[in-house]
């Protein structure tokens, strides 16, 4: 019994002393982020001897590691000195932005107690002793957390993970065998090494593109090899070498291998003859510069052959030093198939940048600059003369500047030559101020024009052809021009043209078709925006010369020149040919309140047959002369109908214009009705027409506001039957008086 009390009082004894430490979980090291003013960080493992931790500042751009000391950067603290559960760093000077703090335990290997036999075993003693052994196995898994492993499934027999001795490691670079073990490999020297011929090739290549294209097959030919010996040593003013024989016989190696680039690294190459560019060759610049020597008088490169394409050259034609008109930058002749100009900037040629001629399919001109070749010369000519027809040809996004004309053929015959072409998003400025012609494409068949602009010049665009072609001009801008900003002519072409959405502004003129001989058949002017701020007494917004089957419908006219030009026009061709069923309509026509010693007439109808003027807004500013605002000329012809036009003169008290105004003598057939008149002298003037007139009905007008109370001109008639020597009509119409 005695021996049982004794047991349970030291199992309460025991039971009753505290526990000395617990390692319950292992301690990874703790990252901090500074900012540059906080000096005091916070850790949660547990520490026996301040010396078991390690502080590490880290520079996180260049990843160095600086390792501080206690008791000069740092120094620890902890709550009644125990650091159980962690502690507290305090630097001396708070550590920089840009650097991350790692606090991290890393246990002295040791055991310095000592038990004697027969004595006590103190239990805190005891415990230390065993935590220090868990931390410091903690410690050492955490250090192998950061050690090269194998796993556990890779085979043991065959697997020696011990490297090389420091004899045999030394200077050479740590590698695997093919059992992966670790073994040492020499490393390379310096000296010479041996490549295939591609190797060569590849090491050859003067930029990445190039490089690229031979590694995807495609040969390429530097003319700097020394097999061809270009030197590319010009100076843009005639000295260096001549590399016409270089270039060339680099051009033949190529076609020779079936096809290749041609390149040409940075540097100025001087030619002083023609290079003829042979099939399935590219000629690939990196803005180098082809120079045609002083008095070389000839053409720079020669095109007669197909696969063709010129990319990233600067072509100097050297005008200045060659005779006039001695040759072109670039001709084609013959049979051309697929060729390409890109990315190239050619200019100061002494005859054209580009010459066309030949049978001509798949012709791609894109981004590319033309600027100033010699006087008298296009940057683009595109006369064809005989046989010559070109197909399938694309200008896109190039820039011309600097000619008397940028884009220019002539017109010849009644055979298209020029067959589905389109020229989209291309600038032009500057283009000669006294006869030039930025765009001029004739003989067409299938012409698309869309999303160009054109600045600065004397005449904006001109298409013309003799056969049955169809145009699209669309989306374009032409502005500043000295004479028209479009002039259009297509006889007998079936197909017709359509120009929509365009902007014609601050030209002399704004679109003009069928100038000289008319004829011209199914011309749509439809949804653009003309806005005519300059001058110019014989110029009209849009002029419709002898079309049979036009429509002017949807524009947008602003007016705001102090001239007598005209708006409208509808009228017969230079050499007489009647305009006949014309549409024009939904047109808005707003002339500004600039004075004016004779404003033109907004729509103006002469010589013409089946013309529907209707649901046109016509608003007249200013006006100090006479005008019909819809006027029907003394030589209208047959079919005239004007109605549900509305004409409001802003301009005050007028004195001497009309609304309508028919001066025709010997039409057959005229019929205003349903039209809306404000604040003109008089609303309606049929006066003129009672010669050989007949068939004029003027019905359901109303006339408000107007200085004359009376409708058809000065007293004359009022609203009842008049006795002409054929008959005219008027009757229910609405006159309104203040």
């Amino acid at each position: 019994m005695k021996k049982l009390i004794i047991f349970a009082l030291l199992l309460c004894f025991v039971s009753c002393q505290p526990a000395f430490g617990v390692v319950e979980s292992v301690a990874v090291p703790e990252r901090f982020t500074p900012n540059g003013s906080l000096t005091t960080f916070n850790f949660t493992f547990r520490l026996v001897n301040q010396s078991d931790l390690t502080a590490t500042l880290r520079t996180d751009s260049t990843g160095g590691d600086d390792d501080l000391t206690l008791n000069v950067d740092y120094t620890l603290s902890a709550t009644n000195n125990d650091f159980g559960s962690g502690g507290t760093v305090t630097f001396t000077t708070a550590p920089a932005s840009g650097t991350t703090l790692v606090l991290e335990r890393d246990m002295e290997r040791s055991q310095s107690v000592n038990l004697i036999q027969g004595q006590a075993m103190p239990a805190e003693s005891t415990e230390t002793t065993f935590d220090k052994m868990m931390m410091s196995i903690q410690d050492i898994d955490k250090d192998l957390s950061f050690a090269i492993t194998v796993p556990h499934g890779d085979p043991t027999s065959a697997l020696s993970l011990e490297v090389p001795n420091s004899i045999l490691r030394a200077s050479k670079f740590f590698t695997w065998d093919s059992d992966g073990n670790p073994t040492a490999t020499a490393a390379l020297t310096t000296g010479t090494a041996s490549f295939s011929s591609y190797g060569e090739g590849v090491v050859d290549k003067t930029d990445a593109g190039t490089t690229m294209a031979y590694l995807q097959g495609i040969p390429v030919f530097n003319v700097k090899n020394a097999a061809y010996g270009a030197a590319g040593d010009g100076d843009g003013a005639g000295a260096g070498t001549d590399d016409t024989a270089a270039i060339t016989a680099a051009i033949v190696a190529a076609n020779a291998a079936g096809g290749g680039e041609v390149n040409f690294p940075p540097g100025i190459y001087n030619i002083s003859s023609v290079i003829t560019v042979l099939a399935n060759v590219t000629l690939k610049g990196n803005r180098a510069t082809i120079y045609l020597l002083d008095n070389s008088d000839s053409d720079m490169f020669g095109v007669a052959a197909s696969n063709i394409t010129f990319d990233g050259l600067i072509i100097n034609g050297n005008k200045a030093n060659n005779a006039a008109s001695a040759g072109d930058s670039i001709t084609l002749s013959g049979t051309v198939d697929n060729l390409t100009v890109k990315n190239c900037e050619i200019f100061g040629s002494a005859g054209n940048c580009v010459g066309f001629a030949g049978t001509m399919t798949n012709l791609k001109f894109l981004n590319n600059n033309f600027h100033d070749s010699a006087s008298g010369k296009a940057l683009l000519s595109m006369t064809l003369t005989g046989a010559d027809t070109a197909t399938n040809s694309e200008f896109i996004s190039n820039r011309f500047s600097g000619s008397i004309r940028g884009m220019s053929s002539g017109l010849s015959t009644a055979t298209p030559r020029w067959i589905d072409i389109r020229v989209i998003g291309n600038y032009f400025e500057n283009i000669d101020s006294t006869e030039g012609l930025s765009l001029e494409i004739n003989d067409y068949d299938g012409l698309v024009v869309a999303d160009n602009v054109i600045t600065d010049g004397w005449r904006g665009m001109s298409f013309n052809t003799f056969g049955p072609g169809h145009a699209t001009i669309t989306g374009n801008l032409i502005k500043d021009q000295l004479n028209w900003g479009m002039e259009l002519s297509s006889a007998n072409a079936l197909g017709g043209i359509d120009v929509t959405g365009n902007t014609i502004e601050n030209c002399v003129g704004g679109i003009i078709v069928g100038q000289a001989t008319g004829n011209d058949f199914n011309i749509n002017i439809v949804g653009n925006n003309l806005i005519k701020a300059v001058s110019g007494a014989t110029f009209s917004v849009i002029n419709f010369r002898g079309v049979r089957n036009g429509n002017i419908s949807d524009n947008t006219i602003y007016i705001d020149d102090a001239d007598s030009g005209g708006c409208i026009n509808i009228t017969n061709s230079a050499s007489g040919t009647a305009a006949d069923s014309i549409q024009c309509s939904n047109n808005v026509i707003y002339f500004s309140d600039t004075t004016r010693t004779a404003t033109p007439d907004a729509i103006f109808i002469s010589a013409a047959n089946k013309v529907k003027v209707s649901s046109n807004l016509i608003s007249i500013g200013d006006d100090s002369g006479t005008s019909g605002f819809i006027h029907l000329n003394s030589d209208t012809k047959n079919d005239i109908w004007v109605e549900n036009n509305t004409i409001i003169y802003r301009g005050g008290s007028a004195s001497s214009n009309y609304g309508i105004n028919l001066t025709s003598t010997d039409s057959i057939g005229i019929y205003i009705k349903d039209n809306f008149i404000q604040n003109t002298a008089v609303g309606i003037d049929t006066t003129a027409a009672k010669g050989e007139s007949s068939n004029v009905s003027v019905t359901n007008n109303t006339v408000i506001d107007c200085t004359d109370d009376v409708l058809t001109n000065i007293g004359h008639f009022r609203g009842k039957v008049l006795s002409y020597e054929n008959s005219a009509v008027f009757y229910e119409n609405e006159l309104v008086y203040y």
